[in-house]
């Protein structure tokens, strides 16, 4: 089921600046749950770190 962004109530409205680039963003609520998957790189050696579960 997808539900448009637009015909959501907006939690947070607002911009985000980059210089001379801004943004407008809107903050809505998850309509459905999904996993996150966050890949670790350390600045040593930009590769994964391989996590073993």
């Amino acid at each position: 089921m997808e539900i448009d962004a637009g015909s959501k109530r907006a939690l947070w409205s607002g911009v985000i600046q980059f210089g001379l680039v801004v943004l407008p963003e809107n903050l809505v609520s998850a309509t459905e749950e999904h996993q996150v998957r966050l890949r670790e790189i350390p600045a040593a050696d930009s590769d994964r770190v391989q996590n073993c579960s």
